[in-house]
């Protein structure tokens, strides 16, 4: 009875605009008071979602929103934005939704909110994924929601992971797999009172006993999706009519709050005009003190301001330096040093033909030519990573791609690669070379300190920024030795990403890894 529910829900809203529920003992403060304040504006979010009203579920989950910032509550933060997710993504906003999901799941994944929550996380990142046609991404955040629900325990979880891994089987035709996944679902969904479920069970197992050959049971289980599928549509209808009801008691409460906002801002102008004598005198003399005041800090900004251009252009001398250095010692490499080498491997390999040898002389003979087959290789790798072709001569993405299976083939870090927008966009040279040193430097921080085993490197665009993420699952770290960090490696990532006016945030603690978020203007 969602009319009903949204007028008891705005009665209560009225009564928290009132003064008195501070209590004067302390017991009620307004840190609870606006806590509670959240979570009710979060309900009533979630009333207009299930309506469909998408616009009006924003609106009330942005109040909460607002309430979670003033107190900078990461937990309430992040759980908000996936009710705000939930509205992009299902408004067909998919891409947006989960750039936004990404964004916060650290803040999630370190708060101490509840597990379940966690689960129900990572399941509407593996469905976004999966609406956007990345399966590999939506299998990763897929397998991470079941293996939390295995620990919960939690029936409606764990039949919920079962179905969401056992469609992205289908989706592959791996009816082996998803034959597993989803015999371990039937047991909920065959009793289960909710439809919608019910009706996307029914649908992914006819697909599957299609996908088997089991035309019989694809045909009884098509049958229970239709029977279900009439129910739910003869409930919109009624769900509609509650929504206008909704939607007529929303519109009556914001009427009476502008005739009493009126009656307040009359009462409030004659108090103006009253005190407006005084207050101009005392205007005028705090604007006096103030310009000067205000003069004094914009003299102090200013100077700031060029001692911290003179820093970042002298950091961006010395960075492109280091890369025109760079690029000079590849060529040199590879043209000059590489062309040797290999002129004298040809000309060894003529000498062998011409020559007769003992045995001993002859693997000796080869051992060399092995060794100049090594050298060869090692140098063409140093001049690879001095400046990477694939960066030159197909774009970022790619380069960053061949990085990571590089170091994936080394054996020493198991690196999982995922890009979101940037699939045909073209990204300036300057700002590529930067962006691919940034990933190269966290990454091999993460070879050498942090004992790591997986790790995953995400690039995200949109029309105005780039995000990059980097995640390991390593021994972690207390963050607050970076303030005394001085490591070559870590002060050139800070100075790039302020070249870049970017942001960057570390989060990490002892045995819990390490995940590197990055916003970078998208030039």
């Amino acid at each position: 009875e969602y009319d009903s529910s949204i007028y008891y829900y705005l009665k209560a809203e009225d009564i928290f605009e009132r003064p008195d529920l501070i209590s004067k003992d302390g017991e009620v403060t307004k840190r609870v008071l606006d806590k509670r304040k959240s979570d009710l504006y979060s309900n009533i979010s979630s009333v207009f979602n299930t309506l469909g009203n998408y616009r009006k579920s924003d609106e009330y989950v942005d109040k909460a929103l607002a309430i979670a910032r003033s107190y900078n509550a990461k937990a309430a933060i992040a759980q908000y934005i996936q009710q705000k997710a939930d509205n992009l993504s299902q408004s067909g906003q998919v891409e947006t939704a989960l750039r936004a999901r990404l964004q916060h799941l650290p803040d999630m994944e370190t708060s101490t909110i509840e597990k379940p929550f966690i689960q129900t996380y990572y399941q509407s990142i593996a469905r976004d994924y999966e609406k956007l046609g990345k399966v590999d991404s939506a299998k990763l955040y897929a397998g991470k929601g079941l293996a939390l629900a295995s620990i919960l325990e939690v029936p409606d979880a764990l039949a919920s992971a079962n179905l969401l891994m056992g469609r992205l089987a289908v989706r592959e035709k791996n009816f082996a797999a998803a034959d597993g996944y989803l015999s371990k679902a039937i047991p909920y969904y065959s009793v289960s009172e909710n439809q919608e479920e019910q009706r996307e069970f029914f649908e992914v197992m006819q697909q599957l006993n299609v996908g088997k050959g089991n035309f019989k049971e694809a045909y009884e289980y098509l049958q229970k999706y239709q029977a279900v599928n009439d129910t739910i549509l003869n409930g919109e209808r009624t769900r509609q009519f509650s929504e206008r009801e909704a939607r007529y008691q929303s519109e009556l409460k914001d009427a009476q709050i502008a005739a009493k906002n009126a009656a307040i801002q009359q009462k409030n102008t004659l108090n103006l005009l009253l005190g407006g004598s005084l207050a101009a005198l005392l205007v005028i003399g705090l604007l006096s003190y103030r310009n000067y005041k205000h003069k004094q800090s914009i003299q102090r900004q200013r100077i700031v301001e060029l001692e911290t251009e003179k820093q970042l252009a002298a950091t961006e001398s010395v960075l492109k330096g280091e890369e025109q250095e760079r690029t000079r010692l590849a060529k040199d490499l590879h043209d000059g040093l590489g062309g040797m080498l290999s002129g004298i491997k040809y000309s060894m390999k003529a000498m062998k033909g011409n020559m007769i040898m003992t045995p001993e002389n002859a693997s000796a003979f080869e051992r060399s030519m092995e060794m100049l087959d090594s050298s060869i290789h090692e140098m063409r790798r140093v001049a690879h990573n001095l400046m990477p072709e694939a960066l030159v001569k197909f774009g970022l993405d790619a380069a960053l791609k061949d990085f990571c299976n590089d170091v994936t083939e080394s054996g020493v870090l198991n690196v999982t690669y995922q890009s979101v927008g940037m699939e045909g966009k073209e990204t300036d040279q300057s700002v590529a070379i930067t962006i691919y040193r940034i990933v190269q430097e966290l990454l091999n921080n993460t070879m050498k300190h942090a004992s790591a085993q997986h790790a995953v490197v995400q690039l995200s665009r949109s029309a105005e920024e780039i995000s990059i993420t980097v995640e390991d699952d390593g021994k972690g770290f207390d963050t607050a030795i970076l303030k005394k960090s001085t490591g070559i490696g870590w002060s050139n990532i800070k100075h790039r990403v302020e070249l870049m006016k970017g942001k960057m945030d570390v989060l990490s603690s002892p045995g819990k890894g390490t995940s590197v978020y990055i916003e970078l203007l998208s030039y």
